[in-house]
């Protein structure tokens, strides 16, 4: 838990964009994962099988919801162990990512967020995407042209 839980959050808030939405779901991903612990068995790297049930969870939220996702609630996402300054900075930057990647195609969104939010290796994402390290590359370099052109003014671009 200690070292996956920041990651599975980060992941669902990135999605959901709710915090309070984003601790639950962290919460059912871990009871799910003790859960199921016994179907892990060993096979591929525990922290994929743990995003899988994660993205699993994301993904049935939304089918129950049916609902946008309010980015104004990612202000409340800080870090407990930042400073005031660098807090507000990082909510600044974190919200600004977070509706970018919304405006993303779904595979490109998935990918980055896998790899960015998680911090899955490549060989992880593209397991639990089900596509070829290749095919996760390609799509996490379009995501990161994407989000370059919707995230950076055009004063910084020059």
């Amino acid at each position: 838990y200690q070292r996956h839980a920041t990651g599975v959050y980060r992941y669902m808030l990135a999605h959901v964009g709710s915090v309070a939405d984003a601790q639950d779901l962290t919460a059912q991903t871990f009871l799910a994962g003790l859960e199921g612990i016994a179907g892990f068995a060993g096979r591929g790297k525990f922290v994929a099988w743990l995003f899988g049930i994660a993205r699993r969870k994301a993904i049935d939220h939304f089918r129950a919801a049916r609902r946008t996702i309010p980015l104004n609630e990612l202000e409340d996402a800080a870090d407990p162990d930042g400073q005031p300054d660098e807090l507000t900075e990082a909510r600044l930057d974190f919200a600004a990512l977070a509706a970018a990647i919304h405006t993303l195609a779904p595979d490109r969104a998935e990918a980055i967020s896998l790899r960015i939010f998680a911090e899955l290796s490549i060989s992880d994402t593209a397991h639990l995407m089900g596509k070829s390290e290749a095919a996760v590359r390609m799509l996490l370099s379009r995501a990161v042209h994407d989000l370059r052109r919707r995230v950076v003014s055009p004063e910084t671009r020059a």
